[in-house]
């Protein structure tokens, strides 16, 4: 489930429903402060997605819905679909693979940055653990990839934010339940190298995220898997 408040007050949600074998993405809205959500509604056209969504708002009012898609009996890429700011849905579209394969076990993540005219930003993990970031561009389509690097272990999880300067931050997890760093040296600018945050404990962590405070400051947030 993913859902955000836009600056005039919207609240977009949108998420999955049904079995493993029958499943289906559906959003509704809530277009202003004390009014009523709209009904759930099917985004129709199915396109054969496994795993979880990422989704996010642009900055002039858009949606963008990314998941992950087998586009043969072993490799995964990455479709798209995209309400425009007048309501209207395009249709899924195929965004290809990062160099190297997708990560079937990793969900990619979608971000306001400022790289993009639109304000959106995706950045998702290779099956060699390379994490590989996108822009939109200012017609509503994408970058080419571009890559962030190799942290050296197999990563599992990735969570990206902006801090109160705007610039965006990445984690990630690893099997060795360890934290590596990156972010960019200023709004939109280039990136520091990836650094180790070490290990919260000997414990298994996973699913990443990554909010920002009142005070500005980002605060990271792990989970534990059950045994």
């Amino acid at each position: 489930m993913w859902g955000v408040t836009r600056t005039d007050g919207q609240i977009d949600v949108a998420g999955t429903a049904g079995s493993d074998a029958d499943r289906g993405i559906f959003y509704r809205t809530r277009p202003a402060h004390a009014t009523s959500w709209t009904p759930w509604s099917p985004l129709l056209g199915d396109n054969d997605f496994f795993g979880d969504i990422a989704a996010a708002t642009d900055y002039v009012g858009g949606m963008d819905i990314v998941t992950p898609i087998e586009v043969s009996a072993d490799a995964a890429g990455l479709a798209h679909k995209r309400r425009r700011p007048d309501g209207a849905w395009t249709d899924w579209t195929m965004l290809g693979n990062p160099p190297g394969g997708l990560s079937e076990d990793i969900t990619p993540v979608l971000v306001n940055g400022a790289d993009s005219p639109l304000g959106l930003e995706l950045f998702a993990a290779a099956a060699d653990s390379t994490i590989w970031h996108s822009a939109q561009t200012a017609a509503g389509d994408w970058a080419g990839w571009a890559s962030l690097g190799n942290t050296g272990g197999p990563v599992t999880g990735i969570a990206v934010a902006q801090d109160g300067g705007g610039a965006l931050n990445v984690c990630l997890t690893h099997k060795n339940n360890t934290v590596t760093h990156r972010r960019q040296e200023n709004q939109g600018g280039a990136w520091t190298d990836w650094a180790n945050l070490g290990a919260p404990d000997a414990s298994a962590i996973a699913n990443p995220t990554l909010i920002l405070d009142s005070e500005n400051y980002l605060n990271l947030l792990l989970t534990r898997p059950a045994k």
